[in-house]
């Protein structure tokens, strides 16, 4: 186990654990990606990512659409997509990273956490 110390959140689920060091500095710990868990893997990844702040506007970027044409969405992400965070994107990708055998590595030849993703 990789914690250091008691941790402060605990979920339990029937196939994994996800446990959560400190509210500040969110470490967990939990079963890296492989050919059989991406379910699973894919759930704590997002929780891991979302408590770090690097899940919207990094991975998921939203737009309202209703009422606008193509146009004026595409334009929207695009602006959304151009102020993102370089440290931001660096963080979440270098947590995919981290959280994937090496046997999964292939899959991941992008800078981009987005596109990382969707490779997974």
């Amino acid at each position: 186990m990789c914690l250091s110390s008691e941790p402060h959140i605990l979920f339990n689920f029937d196939f994994y654990t996800i446990y959560i060091i400190s509210n500040y500095d969110s470490t967990s710990c939990f079963t890296c990606l492989d050919d059989t868990n991406y379910s699973e893997w894919a759930l704590c990844i997002e929780a891991e990512l979302v408590c770090k702040g690097l899940w919207t506007n990094v991975i998921e970027i939203l737009v309202d659409t209703e009422g606008k044409t193509d146009a004026n969405i595409k334009k929207k992400y695009e602006t959304k997509l151009g102020k993102q965070s370089a440290t931001k994107t660096a963080e979440a990708q270098t947590e995919m990273i981290l959280r994937v055998d090496d046997s999964q590595l292939s899959h991941i030849w992008s800078r981009n956490p987005l596109e990382i993703w969707m490779d997974l």
